[in-house]
């Protein structure tokens, strides 16, 4: 191109704009891994390919307000400058390689797990301290065997096998349908591992995603099915529901939830059974399940059952067959094929290796949850699970996901990025995950974000250099698209008609100026996703600050998976001239697989590893006052009395902070002295409200347990109303007790321990001379990690005490906790109003006597739902406690027990057992002195180099 052609591009002033484009350079050929095909050689290439609107969007993202004048990565002059220059030098064709997600760097510097010296250092303790001293004591043990010497084989051996805790769990939830499997597939970087089914549904069944261990296949998948009676209810579960939605006599037409559950129910049974001639497609089930004349109709049930019978028990040869064996693949399709039928609906199922059993249906509604395994470094630390959505209408399926969302510890909620900022009900689902848990549980990701368009609902407020460089890159556009008709003006000229070269130089001079216009139509894609993303960002940040209260921010991350599992597939297509809109940093899936590998700080493995450490220093010195040989000393029993006297008064030391945590808990019982009279007038308000709705209305609330949603109306949660006048006061008492109450109940009591353990330490020394004190070194300094212990003891249990207490809250606040009081004494209400006047009864008088009924036991201050949770909240809170008290009281015994034991070496009872112990000392002395200088030197070294302190 002309140097007069660049110059008409009206661009900024190389001063305008920051210039803060760094360079991607790419190389020759990326390096694959094996799951993934080759990319082909390109010559290497350096171009600004990244110099789009992304990183600093996110620098004010939590500053809502006026608009600031802010710099972007975005350079406009100098990206078309460096596309000029391409174009002179040729480059523009060059292939832009597929990227390669192995090469990512594990994100050491905030998790030290992944630094060198953590599994140095565990390397090291295990096989030159721990193996060493263990080979010393079983090759002593074979020439002279004692009791001691067992005692210390089984301590070590313990201490083989250290504790990490389980792996961080993290669930994938919303109602985003194929964008939680597919953003699954984009963070481990394997397309197509996670199918989707037809529809709108990718999760028919839960599936977690684990190491693969030690198997020889890259893949492996493993089904977990329910119990014969759990199928056989399951049928019924589904016969109900499709039942009550299409053919029930007393069905009210407005009920839109037994609408909804139709279709589950009509999923299941065509894949159960879709090689019965009636159920071909949904018109021939319709006809045959429209036979029936009542809900336990047996010519209809009783065959469902039948066949559903029949294709378990084939389904239960086929896995007996495997013998407990996972199915095993070499590629993801292969896999695919193997888990389709297992998992959602296939059109035509394949049980490889099963055929002669005749199972030829899609067995998912029997599936309770599938494995699938592989090798992954993200799979190392974290259990992913796909779950199903937060609103599902599959009963079975928000079952089997409420049972398991319980047992995470992260949840991901996933939602499209488009509606994310206005969906209240993703919002409270948000809420009501994290109020499960607390802290940072919740990580959002918003999908799609590559689905934006020109209309004005998909321009997002930009920031005034934002719009300034999107009129540039307009103008530019304007500028180069009016050249490419100046060009195709020319080429139908007679002279260049006539001459081919001079045709064929200007063909290459458009193909150059429509290379300007692509770019300009990338790179403003580029800035509107951009402060889009930054947009919905900021707005749920807001939304999660201001409705927590909590200073640490929502993690949102918006993604586009179908972008990022473009650009790690090779393709020749993918070139410099026409560059995808996307770089691999901007799809967010790199940012959001760094942010999951960081939640392994949740395992607690520096704590783990440090209390490893301890548990090894603290061997070797019991070691070593095992092979000292004092003598028998005549104030024994005095200081054991010491010990003792320690060791009775721990148990009353928990029980006055027990007492002491139960006045933190008085607060939240006064709370329903002083204001549940205003709650229950409320709530007798409200219930004549409800009253005035006409009494078909009425009769499907009692009947829909208080949920339903009126013809032209919001759906309406009659208890979630109900429950919402003591929430407002309740919740904050409760959220201070899970923190600032459980934190001071713990810190006192680790102070009194530790008090108590220092007072046993100075008594002892009084009671000895200058020369005995040295003697009792290793002891004493073994008290002290014994003292350590405690504190690792009291915090565990006031960990689980914590969790408890985090249950007790969500099951009083939340309407979707299992156990929560108010709403298990609101369903037996309604269920006792249906009983007492049931439909069609024949009373005129039915309405209002329901109506006064309900009101009754709503506002009963003695037996009423407000109440229940206050009885629920004591109930619960005594026995946390007690389940502490024995906790502590276990873990203290086992301590002091180990404290007995080391006294009774520095001090036996009878002289000969000195003389054994030297005879011990002469073969193990030089090996517990070696283990202790590799654990003082070399694994202390190597832990500060991971950056753990140990003492």
């Amino acid at each position: 191109m002309k140097q007069q052609d660049r110059n008409e591009s009206p661009l900024f002033e190389p001063g305008q704009l920051a210039a803060e484009a760094g360079e991607i350079t790419h190389p020759a050929t990326a390096p694959m891994a094996t799951m993934y095909n080759k990319a082909k050689t390109s010559t290497t290439t350096s171009f600004n390919l990244a110099s789009t609107y992304s990183r600093n969007a996110e620098s004010n993202a939590n500053t809502p307000g006026k608009r600031k004048v802010r710099h972007t990565l975005l350079d406009v002059a100098a990206h078309f400058a460096e596309l000029d220059r391409m174009i002179e030098n040729g480059e523009l064709e060059n292939e832009i390689p597929a990227y390669d997600p192995t090469e990512e760097k594990l994100p050491a510097d905030k998790v030290s797990v992944f630094r060198p010296g953590f599994t140095n250092a565990l390397f090291l303790i295990k096989h030159k301290v721990a193996q060493r001293i263990l080979n010393a004591v079983q090759a002593l043990k074979l020439k002279c065997p004692s009791a001691e010497l067992d005692h210390m084989e089984q301590r070590i051996k313990k201490l083989l096998s250290p504790s990490f805790g389980r792996p961080v769990s993290v669930g994938w939830n919303g109602d985003a349908g194929k964008g939680k499997t597919s953003s699954i597939n984009a963070v481990l970087s394997v397309a197509n591992l996670a199918h989707t089914s037809s529809g709108s549904v990718a999760t028919y069944v839960p599936v977690e995603y684990l190491p693969l261990g030690d198997r020889e296949a890259p893949y492996a998948f493993e089904p977990k099915i329910c119990l014969p009676e759990e199928a056989l209810k399951c049928i019924r579960d589904y016969w109900e529901d499709y039942y009550g939605g299409m053919l029930s006599d007393d069905k009210d037409e407005d009920d839109m939830g037994a609408t909804d559950a139709v279709k589950p129910a009509r999923d299941a049974f065509l894949a159960l059974f879709s090689d019965i001639k009636q159920f071909a497609n949904e018109e021939t089930l319709d006809d045959f399940l429209g036979q029936a004349t009542s809900i336990d109709d047996p010519k209809i049930l009783s065959k469902l059952l039948k066949w559903g019978k029949e294709r378990y028990d084939k389904l239960y040869q086929i896995l007996a067959m495997q013998r407990g064996r996972a199915f095993e693949a070499q590629t993801p399709d292969d896999l695919g094929e193997i888990m389709r039928p297992y998992l959602q609906t296939a059109t035509d199922p394949c049980f490889e290796g099963h055929e002669n059993l005749g199972l030829k249906n899609s067995v998912w509604p029997f599936v309770k949850f599938g494995r699938v395994s592989l090798n992954h470094p993200l799979l190392d630390h974290i259990i992913i699970a796909d779950l199903a959505g937060h609103n599902d209408c599959n009963r079975q399926r928000v079952r089997l996901t409420q049972n398991y969302i319980k047992t995470c510890q992260v949840a991901v909620m996933v939602d499209e990025v488009k509606r994310a900022g206005d969906n209240e009900p993703f919002k409270q689902s948000i809420f009501e995950v994290w109020r499960r848990r607390r802290g940072d549980s919740v990580v959002v990701v918003l999908t799609h974000t590559d689905d934006i368009g020109d209309d004005a609902s998909c321009k997002p407020p930009l920031e005034l250099d934002e719009q300034d460089a999107l009129d540039s890159l307009k103008a530019h556009k304007i500028v180069y698209e009016q050249k490419c008709k100046k060009i195709g003006a020319k080429c139908k000229e007679p002279a260049y008609k006539k001459d081919p070269a001079l045709r064929a130089e200007l063909n290459d001079q458009r193909d150059n100026y429509k290379a300007h216009v692509t770019h300009a139509t990338i790179l403003r894609k580029r800035i509107l996703i951009g402060a889009r993303n930054r947009q919905v960002k900021t707005a749920l940040k807001t939304w999660f600050r201001d409705k927590t209260g909590v200073k640490v921010p929502l993690s949102v991350f918006c993604v586009s998976t179908t972008k990022y599992m473009e650009l790690i597939e090779p393709d020749d297509e993918r070139t410099l001239k026409d560059p995808p809109v996307f770089t691999p940093e901007s799809t967010e899936i790199i940012a959001l697989r760094r942010h999951l590998l960081t939640l392994v700080n949740k395992r607690g493995q520096e704590q783990s590893i440090v209390n490893y450490y301890r548990l090894v220093k603290h061997l070797l010195n019991e070691m070593s006052l095992a092979c000292t040989g004092f003598k028998p000393m005549c104030n024994r029993n005095s200081l054991i009395r010491f010990i003792q006297e320690a060791h009775e008064s721990l148990p009353d030391l928990c029980r006055q902070h027990r007492l002491g945590f139960t006045k933190l808990l008085e607060p939240v019982l006064e709370v329903f002295s002083k204001s549940m009279q205003e709650w229950l007038r409320k709530a007798e308000s409200k219930c004549e409200k409800f009253g005035n709705y006409n009494a078909n209305s009425y009769g499907t609330f009692l009947k829909r347990h208080g949920v339903h949603k009126r013809p032209n109306q919001k759906k309406e949660n009659w208890n979630l109303t109900l429950l919402d006048f003591a929430l407002g006061e309740l919740e904050p008492l409760l959220t201070i007790l899970c923190s600032q109450g459980r934190k001071t109940f713990a810190n006192d009591l680790m102070q009194a321990f530790h008090n108590q353990m220092d007072d046993l330490e100075r008594e002892l020394r009084f009671k000895l001379d200058q020369t005995q004190i040295k003697l009792f070194g290793e002891f004493f300094e073994n008290l002290q990690l014994q003292n350590k212990q405690l504190e690792v003891l009291v915090r565990s249990a006031v960990r689980t005490l914590k969790e408890g207490l985090l249950k007790v809250g969500h099951e009083v606040t939340s309407l979707e906790a299992k156990g929560n009081p108010f709403l298990r004494h609101m369903k037996h209400t309604y269920t006792s109003i249906m009983e007492q006047y049931p439909p069609k009864s024949g009373k005129p008088a039915v309405h209002i006597n329901r109506r006064t009924m309900f009101k009754k036991a709503v506002t009963d201050p003695v037996s009423g739902p407000y109440q229940a949770i206050k009885t629920h909240i004591e109930t619960q809170a005594s026995v946390l406690l007690q389940t502490a008290d024995s906790a502590l009281k276990k873990g203290c015994d086992e301590i002091f027990v180990e404290i007995f034991h080391n006294f009774d070496q520095i001090c036996p009872e009878q002289e000969d057992y000195a003389f054994k112990a030297l005879e011990r000392g002469k073969e193990l002395r030089g090996d517990i002195e070696q283990a202790r200088q590799v654990l003082e030197g070399e694994v202390k070294e190597a832990l500060l180099s991971a950056g753990i302190k140990v003492a």
